[in-house]
């Protein structure tokens, strides 16, 4: 007498990874255009976020209806998606956020925000600050989230928190510790709004996706 046994174990197997590694989730802003003529309008933010939204769904394991674009949002627009996320969003599941615009360091009280499309320079009622994102990013009950924000100040975003230290643990057991991790373009210093070749060349985060992928 035969067993086969093994395709139903590989399938088991597979069954089990999948459910260990969760779904992989995107939020991908950029802002171009913004209403107030205090805010100089942007070149390149919506199409870095088109460009990672291509890249994730084509050579990673994103799934298309796993992706949320805002292409200009308000404030509040921002904040629907990300309760939505935190709503969303299981143990065993995945984020990365991604943000592209204008961005604000506010010296006098050590608070730093990103600039929404609604954003306006006589107050800041609709300014997004750093602490509400952090808040928001603690909430949400993901195995790793990942912030890439490109934006000026944007570097101040985790900075009262400590540095990340890597232990030296198998890659699977460093997959089973949550994780909170933000990749920016500097420490509180102005970005330039350039591009080459459609992809901006001041934000080299995207392209080191695309060329790992």
């Amino acid at each position: 007498m035969v067993h086969c046994t093994s395709g139903i174990s590989s399938t088991a197997d597979q069954a089990v990874i999948a459910v260990q590694t969760g779904k992989y989730y995107a939020l991908l802003i950029g802002i171009n255009d913004y209403a107030d003529e205090g805010l100089s309008d942007l070149d390149n933010p919506v199409n870095d976020m088109e460009n990672l939204y291509w890249m994730l769904h084509t050579k990673y394991t994103f799934d298309k209806e796993n992706i949320t674009l805002l292409k200009n949002p308000t404030r509040n627009e921002i904040i629907v998606a990300l309760d939505r996320l935190g709503g969303t969003l299981s143990k065993n599941d995945n984020l990365l956020i991604f943000y592209a615009g204008h961005g604000y360091w506010d010296e006098k009280g050590n608070v730093g925000y990103w600039m929404p499309a609604d954003a306006t320079m006589q107050n800041t009622v609709n300014w997004f600050r750093n602490s509400t994102l952090r808040d928001f990013i603690g909430s949400i009950q993901s195995r790793h989230t990942f912030l890439i924000a490109d934006a000026c100040f944007s570097g101040a975003i985790f900075k009262t928190r400590a540095a990340f230290p890597e232990p030296s643990k198998g890659i699977q057991k460093l997959y089973e510790l949550p994780s909170r991790k933000a990749m920016t373009s500097g420490i509180l210093q102005e970005v330039p709004d350039e591009s080459i070749n459609g992809v901006s060349d001041h934000y080299p985060h995207v392209n080191k996706l695309n060329n790992r992928a």
